[in-house]
């Protein structure tokens, strides 16, 4: 039980390190709940059961006794049809319980654990099959914690049985007053009761030792800072490859829009902090494009770039700003601004015919 307080683990498991222990079959699952579940469900059905079908068996007797007669020797082939019809009874109710049981155990276990196939426990390990190493599971510290939980459960379910025998202490003194068939519906009753009370409190540790093997496979997936680092860098990669990556493309993107500059109808700036190139043609669209914009020192290369090709280059730092900000590169401008640039255009359309 050491590696559950490792001090080092102190992360959360991540979503893909749960989903690998789930493969690997490291799930919370306690066989004392499913079991407790399964026996309580059987004895519950068993318990509103029995009186009904007790009464047929009898009626089924009573009614094959009273046609052949109370005091006529009975044939082999009447007893054999008894005995039959009553085997055909018990085997309905005993299949209606065991219907209920194997879907109790379906539902406790799919509710622990859900539905699903691991290929790897089929796997034969022969290290399981070891004597030593079942001596030394035994003989080992969880081996001993297994052992006292075990001896308190025992402790549990018998005060439970003792206290459920003291308070009918009285019913049980009175049955040698009554009949016997009141006698044996009154000690049905009493056995059930037990029974029932003591599988309900089964269920309960049951579903404390489930907690408990939620906690244990929570602490022992926990992992170290890392761990936690090392598989962020293999599901999502090394963050200094993105950042090179991303350095990159933000580098291509700019020489693509370098290259589109000298296509450029004119260059509006801030002046030296922001520049944006339009281009108006109207056998393209409908309002100017941006094809280029850029901030600092991108800005400064589209500046050269412009004056390099010919293309005008404009100081409106209002324009400027508020194309920056709204259009992306691509993009036609919106609405908005079709005053302002028009003005701009038609500036540089003058400075043309000029």
């Amino acid at each position: 039980m050491a590696e559950l307080f490792d001090p080092s683990k102190t992360e959360a498991p991540t979503q893909h390190r749960r989903d690998q222990a789930r493969e690997e079959g490291q799930v919370a699952n306690s066989t004392d709940f499913s079991s407790s579940v399964v026996l309580l469900a059987g004895l519950a059905a068993l318990a509103f059961t029995a009186h009904q079908c007790g009464g047929e068996m009898l009626d089924f007797v009573s009614n094959h006794l009273s046609r052949a007669g109370w005091n006529v020797e009975l044939h082999p082939d009447q007893v054999t049809g008894i005995f039959s019809g009553l085997f055909s009874k018990f085997l309905g109710m005993l299949g209606f319980i065991l219907a209920l049981t194997f879907v109790t155990a379906t539902a406790a276990g799919a509710m622990q654990v859900g539905f699903q196939l691991t290929p790897q426990l089929l796997a034969i390990n022969w290290e399981r099959l070891s004597p030593m190493r079942g001596w030394s599971r035994l003989m080992s510290v969880s081996g001993t914690v297994k052992g006292l939980v075990t001896l308190v459960k025992f402790v549990v379910v018998f005060a439970v049985a003792y206290v459920v025998f003291k308070l009918r202490a009285r019913q049980i003194g009175g049955l040698q007053e009554m009949t016997l068939a009141a006698t044996v519906a009154q000690a049905w009753r009493m056995v059930m009761h037990l029974a029932l009370t003591v599988a309900g409190t089964l269920a309960i540790l049951g579903l404390v030792d489930y907690v408990w093997q939620l906690w244990r496979l929570e602490q022992s997936l926990r992992m170290s800072r890392q761990e936690v680092k090392e598989e962020m860098k293999r599901e999502e990669g090394d963050p200094q490859v993105k950042l090179r990556v991303r350095k990159l493309q933000r580098e291509a993107a700019t020489k693509r829009m370098i290259l589109d500059v000298p296509k450029a109808t004119v260059v509006v700036t801030n002046p030296t902090h922001l520049a944006v190139a339009l281009r108006y043609d109207k056998g393209e669209g409908a309002a100017p494009k941006v094809i280029a914009k850029g901030a600092d020192f991108v800005a400064a290369k589209i500046v050269a770039a412009a004056r390099k090709h010919g293309v005008p280059v404009l100081e409106r730092k209002p324009v400027a700003q508020a194309l920056f900000k709204a259009v992306k590169v691509g993009q036609e401008i919106p609405i908005a601004l079709y005053h302002v640039v028009a003005e701009v255009l038609a500036y540089v359309y003058k400075l043309r015919a000029g």
